[in-house]
């Protein structure tokens, strides 16, 4: 058989691979993208309706000053324009000076199934503007971890081209470790998952009648005798606010005495709208527990930067360098922030709280590799124990989990779940949840707060909205049907800022590196 052929196809084919840059890995330089003192950089937008996604925009465009703020748009940072900017790099040392900034390109990665934050999308786009840009890209910015991950994957990616992440992914932690992406913003999951399960205790052991309350739960308790409703914020949580301390009826740093409790949490967290007062008369209170966002870099670069908002080989083990498990995250205090790695839990022996939980997508990286394996503790049976009914789509299709819900909606009372956590595929459908959890209990709306269902609905990670971005409080956190309705997740607007000051502030040390020897 003559090969002959066959080895000048492989030879066309390497000539062919070479030229299109598959076998070409270029090198990425911080002299060449940022000739005659410009900033060029490419932004991967996740879901362009999601509040989330807006604010990363909003804080890379503010930092890096290419935003242009439209009034009308105000709802919807990823729908304003954007400018040329200008930042200052180097300030108050010898070598100070401005950069001109443009944000080359920017692009909703959604795929063709309809599936947003999509990192397959990343790559084919990335690849795209990397054709059309080539050198002159100073970085890319990426409103989550997964695209940032499909990013780097890209055929003609440039070696130690910098990338910037969200979500702290565990498999990104180990690409941060190996200088493939510069920097991520972690949302404390572990705490996310923490409080959500404090929340969802509190509540449901307050519902319980008890012989000591002559037969009443502590909520009928409380509003009968003290005039004022159970406020489950008010059990597991250590203040520094002196508002929220005097209503608790606790000093600063101290937390409450607990009769039903689950030790409590320290991790610095935002009630946004949660006091009395909010749950009873404020049709446009946010009810939202908000955690505070970290930066995770390898190197430590602080310019501009909250020192408290720094953390630097964090999910690593310092001798090893190996990225640490949820489980040893969560044990160790400065990990998930728990006062006490064993929370006290007095009421442990009830019976299990049956909860059922929906995920927006059964193969996002961030909820399987973050926030599922601190749930699986949190939920444990020696820790709040909380049984759970899963229900996960495909991030894109809502009637898949409304459906689910539906089914085990139709269970005998003693089986179907007292308590609701939700992760919604679009967060404007999050009031369909509301009312058809309230329709399959039969349940009425009351103007009374105390007539409402004690059950809790816990919006997790992703915040209900309306159509235009804007937080839904009267018909979906403020709703009638039930007493306590909640988002539990992290301070976004918090931690868009932080990811833009990450940026910038890598800018300005990878500048200054130029002049230290």
């Amino acid at each position: 058989m003559n090969k002959r052929p066959l080895l000048l196809l492989s030879s066309l084919s390497i000539i062919a691979l070479t030229s299109c840059g598959l076998l070409n890995k270029h090198t990425w330089s911080w002299t060449a993208s940022t000739e005659g003192y410009k900033i060029n950089y490419c932004l991967l937008i996740g879901q362009i309706d999601h509040n989330d996604s807006m604010n990363r925009t909003r804080g890379v465009r503010d930092q890096l000053d290419t935003r242009v703020e439209e009034k009308y748009r105000k709802d919807n940072y990823n729908l304003e324009g954007v400018k040329q900017g200008e930042v200052t790099l180097g300030k108050g040392t010898a070598h100070e000076h401005k950069f001109v900034t443009t944000e080359l390109e920017s692009l909703e990665q959604k795929s063709f199934s309809g599936a947003t934050w999509d990192p397959i999308t990343a790559n084919t786009t990335t690849g795209t503007w990397i054709g059309k840009h080539g050198k002159n890209i100073t970085c890319f910015v990426s409103n989550n971890d997964g695209m940032a991950e499909g990013a780097i994957r890209a055929f003609n990616w440039y070696q130690g081209m910098p990338i910037f992440g969200y979500d702290a992914n565990m498999s990104t932690l180990k690409l941060i470790n190996q200088d493939k992406i510069m920097g991520t913003i972690d949302s404390n999951t572990a705490g996310q998952c923490l409080v959500t399960s404090v929340i969802v205790r509190n509540i449901h052991n307050a519902s319980k009648k008890r012989a000591e309350y002559n037969g009443m739960s502590l909520i009928e308790k409380m509003w009968k005798e003290e005039g004022k409703p159970y406020n489950p914020i008010y059990e597991g949580f250590q203040y520094d606010d002196e508002e929220y301390a005097a209503e608790a009826g606790t000093e600063v740093r101290g937390h409450n005495e607990i009769s039903y409790g689950t030790g409590y949490v320290h991790s610095t967290v935002t009630f946004d709208g949660c006091l009395n007062d909010d749950l009873t008369n404020n049709p446009k209170s946010n009810h939202a527990i908000l955690l505070k966002n970290r930066t995770v870099t390898k190197d430590k670069y602080t310019e501009g930067i909250d020192p408290s908002a720094i953390k630097t080989n964090f999910f690593f083990n310092p001798d090893t360098g190996e990225a640490l498990t949820p489980k040893e995250i969560y044990d160790n205090a400065e990990g998930a922030n728990v006062e006490d790695k064993n929370p006290v839990i007095p009421n442990k022996q009830d019976e299990p709280v049956r909860a059922w939980q929906s995920w927006y997508s059964d193969t996002d990286t961030f909820f399987s590799g973050n926030m599922d394996p601190y749930f699986v503790i949190t939920q444990d049976s020696n820790m709040f124990n909380i049984a759970v009914t899963p229900a996960k789509s495909d991030g894109a299709n809502e009637d898949k989990n409304l459906n689910a819900l539906s089914a085990v909606l139709t269970k005998s009372e003693s089986e179907r779940p007292n308590a609701f956590l939700i992760n919604p595929v679009q967060q404007p459908n999050s009031v369909q949840y509301i009312t058809r959890i309230a329709d399959g209990l039969k349940l009425q709306e009351e103007d009374e707060w105390i007539n409402r269902s004690d059950i809790p609905i816990i919006f997790w990670n992703r915040q209900p909205t309306d159509l235009h971005g804007a937080i839904s409080t009267e018909s979906v956190m403020n709703n009638k049907y039930f007493k306590y309705t909640y988002y539990i997740g992290f301070d976004a607007a918090q931690g868009g800022e932080l990811q833009g000051q990450m940026v910038k502030s890598w800018l300005n040390k990878k500048y200054m590196e130029q002049f230290e020897n």
